[in-house]
């Protein structure tokens, strides 16, 4: 329960800080982004983004089956990015949870 809520205070302040990256990049940047082929900077920029915000969630909103890889996380979240283009002007980190949570909810 104390991991939780450190996990959970944490995530508050990195998405209130006003300075931080993860409270400015929006669904748009992050779908432009995830968007791309290749090995641009742009994609390691999505997957980057996608791992931290999973590693901040994992087993606080996010459980992930074991066995499960990188290349599948990021997959869920284009996804949900491509098939709900009416949420991509809300935070990225948001969408990230929210795409990954519904594919691997923590039990209650």
């Amino acid at each position: 329960m104390i991991k939780k809520l450190v996990t959970i205070t944490a995530l508050a302040m990195l998405l209130g800080s006003p300075n931080s990256y993860a409270a400015l990049i929006s669904g748009n940047k992050l779908f432009e982004d995830c968007e791309q082929d290749g090995e641009t900077v742009a994609v390691g920029v999505c997957y980057g983004y996608v791992f931290g915000v999973f590693d901040v969630m994992q087993d606080v909103k996010v459980c992930e089956p074991v066995g499960v890889t990188g290349k599948q996380l990021t997959g869920i979240v284009r996804k949900y990015l491509k098939e709900n283009p009416e949420n991509l002007h809300l935070n990225a980190a948001f969408l990230v949870t929210l795409a990954l949570s519904e594919v691997f909810p923590c039990p209650e």
